[in-house]
C-alpha cells in the first residue's frame, strides 16, 4: 500500500487525468518491483464517479544472492559477491550487501534506502564502506578508504529529483614494495569531508522487458570537500553532467534501440587518487581497468540494443572518450568498439561485452547490474 500510495498522482476526490495515470504507471513500472502493472477505471453507481483499479503482478528479481566472476587482461580474475532486498517488506526499502574483488581491489559496501523517509516524499540513503586499490603502472601505491555517507531526495518537478549528501571518510596512502610514491602524495592517514548536490531528471519509460526506450536520463552534480564549513585534510571540488537519450521507432518490444549517452567531468585541485579514471567497461571499453585518468574526461557511448528475448539482448557500441592531464590544452582521445550481450537471470541482469581500442587487442568484461 505504501508503494501505490506514494507513486500514484492521482488522488481521492480529484478529477480524472489521463496524463496522471500514464505518468503514475510509468512510475510504478519504473520501479523494477512488478513485473506488469496495469491500471484502469472502473464504473461506480455514480456517472460522476469511477474507480480506479490498479493490478500488479510482483517480480521475481527484487531480492536475490548473486555470485560473479570475470577476467581481463589488465586486472586478472575479478569477482563480486552480492546480497540485496528491494521492496523490503512490501515498503519500498531497499537494503544491500557487497563485495568486490581482484589482484588490485578489494571493495566493501553496505547500503539502504528508504525511497519515502517519515511517508513523505523524501528519500533516505545510508551507506558505509571500506575500499582497498592498488594502483599500478607509472604510480605505484596504495589507496585505502573507509568512511560513510547519508543522503537526501526530494521532488521539485514532475521528473526532476534533488538530492543533497554528506560524507566523512579516512584515506590512507601507503607504498607498495617500497616504491617511490607520485609527488604529491604523503604516506599516512587524512581525513575527507564533503557536500556533494545532485540534480536528476528522469523522463525513461521502459518496455515489458524493462527496456528503457524512450525518454532522457540528465543529471547535474557538484562536490565540495574541506574548507572552512566542511573542515577535514583534503580541499578540491568536482563537477559531473551526463545525458542519456533512447530512440526506439515504434513500441514493440521486439524493434532495436538506440541508446545514446554523454558524460562531462572536471576538477579543482584533484589530488593524484582523485582524477577521473577511464578504462573498462563502465567508461571505455576495448581498455585496461583505470587505463587513463585526468582532471577533465568526456565520455561519449553509441549503443544498438537489439532485443532477442525478453530475457536476452544484444549490443553492438562505440565508446570514445577525451582525457585532459598533463597537457590542458590538448586532450588524449581514444576510441573503442565491440558487442556483447545483455541476459536478465532471476538473480539480476548480467552484461558480457568484448571491448577492441585502436591496438586491435580485445577485452572481454563481465559485468552485474543494469546497463545505463
Amino acid at each position: 500500500e505504501r508503494v501505490f500510495t506514494h507513486s500514484l498522482l492521482v488522488k481521492e476526490g480529484e478529477v480524472f487525468d489521463v496524463e496522471k495515470v500514464r505518468e503514475s504507471w510509468r512510475r510504478i513500472y519504473n520501479l523494477g518491483f512488478f513485473e506488469k502493472v496495469s491500471i484502469h477505471p472502473v464504473p461506480t453507481s455514480s456517472r460522476k464517479i469511477m474507480d480506479l483499479l490498479v493490478e500488479v503482478e510482483e517480480g521475481e528479481r527484487t531480492g536475490s544472492f548473486l555470485i560473479g566472476a570475470g577476467y581481463s587482461q589488465n586486472s586478472g580474475w575479478e569477482g563480486k559477491v552480492q546480497i540485496h532486498k528491494d521492496n523490503l517488506w512490501g515498503e519500498g526499502k531497499k537494503i544491500s550487501l557487497e563485495w568486490e574483488f581482484a589482484k588490485n581491489r578489494n571493495d566493501y559496501d553496505m547500503s539502504f534506502l528508504d525511497r519515502w523517509w517519515k511517508d513523505k516524499d523524501l528519500s533516505l540513503r545510508l551507506s558505509v564502506y571500506d575500499k582497498e586499490l592498488k594502483y599500478s603502472g607509472t604510480e605505484n601505491y596504495k589507496k585505502g578508504k573507509t568512511g560513510g555517507k547519508v543522503e537526501w531526495g526530494w521532488p521539485i518537478q514532475k521528473y526532476a529529483r534533488c538530492f543533497i549528501g554528506l560524507r566523512s571518510e579516512q584515506i590512507e596512502i601507503s607504498q607498495v614494495d617500497e616504491e617511490p610514491l607520485p609527488e604529491d602524495l604523503e604516506e599516512g592517514k587524512k581525513m575527507r569531508r564533503s557536500l556533494e548536490l545532485t540534480f536528476e531528471r528522469d523522463t525513461r519509460v521502459r518496455d515489458e522487458a524493462f527496456n528503457a526506450y524512450k525518454g532522457s536520463y540528465s543529471y547535474l552534480f557538484m562536490e565540495t570537500n574541506g574548507g572552512t564549513l566542511l573542515k577535514g585534510d583534503l580541499n578540491f571540488t568536482k563537477y559531473k553532467a551526463e545525458l542519456r537519450e533512447y530512440l526506439r521507432r515504434g513500441d514493440f518490444w521486439m524493434y532495436p534501440i538506440l541508446a545514446l549517452r554523454l558524460r562531462g567531468k572536471l576538477g579543482e585541485r584533484l589530488p593524484s587518487y582523485e582524477k577521473f579514471w577511464v578504462g573498462g567497461q563502465q567508461t571505455l571499453r576495448g581498455y585496461g581497468l583505470y587505463e587513463f585518468s585526468g582532471d577533465k574526461v568526456l565520455l561519449g557511448t553509441v549503443e544498438l540494443r537489439f532485443p532477442l528475448s525478453k530475457n536476452m539482448s544484444g549490443v553492438i557500441f562505440v565508446d570514445g572518450a577525451e582525457i585532459w592531464d598533463e597537457d590542458p590544452e590538448i586532450p588524449e582521445v581514444r576510441t573503442g568498439w565491440g558487442f556483447g550481450a545483455r541476459i536478465m537471470t532471476p538473480i539480476g541482469p548480467l552484461q558480457l561485452d568484448w571491448g577492441v581500442g585502436e591496438t586491435g587487442e580485445g577485452e572481454f568484461y563481465f559485468g552485474i547490474g543494469q546497463a545505463f
